[in-house]
């Protein structure tokens, strides 16, 4: 699984509905792999910043290439980019907790 499919299935909340795409249950829609890129666009790399603070996770930047979920550092060349790090390691952490 790639960073982009676990963040997607892990903190979207979307199923995978084939090699390429996924089936978002909030808006009843498919999305395919090729339209979702959260590392290169601020508007995609927002709904994982909104979907977090919906759960109570701390949002935090420091500049443009660093972002803070609670503990969970990410950086990155752009702030989407450094988002989506960010949310990778705080999946990554959660795992590591959990035992997962």
């Amino acid at each position: 699984m790639n960073k982009k499919d676990t963040i997607v299935r892990e903190i979207l909340g979307w199923k995978t509905y084939s090699k390429n795409s996924w089936y978002d249950v909030e808006k009843d829609s498919f999305v395919h792999e090729s339209y979702f890129h959260p590392e290169k666009f601020m508007e995609h790399a927002m709904l994982i910043v909104k979907k977090l603070e919906m759960f109570g996770v701390d949002y935090r930047t420091n500049g443009v290439s660093e972002v803070y979920f609670d503990d969970a550092i990410g950086r990155g060349a752009t702030l989407p980019e450094a988002i989506t790090n960010a949310a990778y390691k705080l999946v990554k952490n959660y795992y590591a907790v959990a035992g997962k």
